[in-house]
């Protein structure tokens, strides 16, 4: 809490351990996370904020983890993410890269540059 700020959007990127599937994937973080941040701070004082990734589907064209609160003591489940695969052959992603938390609304923007907003672009969201 007292080192930085915390974050509101991040990147993540994950490689297979044989070096042969990438992951990629673009989270927002749900807009009520300093609070939940806070709350779990107060009662564990060492808070890791932790990516756990789900068992991989060979197959498919993504895959999904879980973003925690980890203390010593325990841990609060923040949100679920999907990470896009990338194809070897066209070294593209075939699905979006983008997660936006379960119930997130796009804030109105009213400034000179223009915001890109979910509705301009593909995402995953968990419902």
């Amino acid at each position: 809490m007292k080192e930085g700020k915390l974050p509101v959007h991040t990147v993540v990127q994950w490689i297979s351990e044989d070096d042969k599937q990438w992951y990629k994937g673009e989270i927002v973080f749900p807009v009520d996370f300093q609070n939940t941040f806070e709350s779990f701070y107060k009662k564990n004082k060492n808070v890791h904020i932790v990516y756990v990734m789900d068992k991989l589907n060979p197959s498919g064209n993504y895959t999904f983890g879980t973003i925690w609160l980890q203390g010593s003591t325990s841990k609060e489940r923040i949100m679920k993410f999907r990470l896009a695969k990338l194809n070897n052959e066209t070294r593209k992603y075939d699905v979006s890269k983008y997660t936006l938390p379960k119930g997130f609304v796009v804030p109105k923007w009213e400034g000179r540059i223009l915001l890109q907003k979910p509705t301009d672009f593909e995402y995953w969201q968990e419902e």
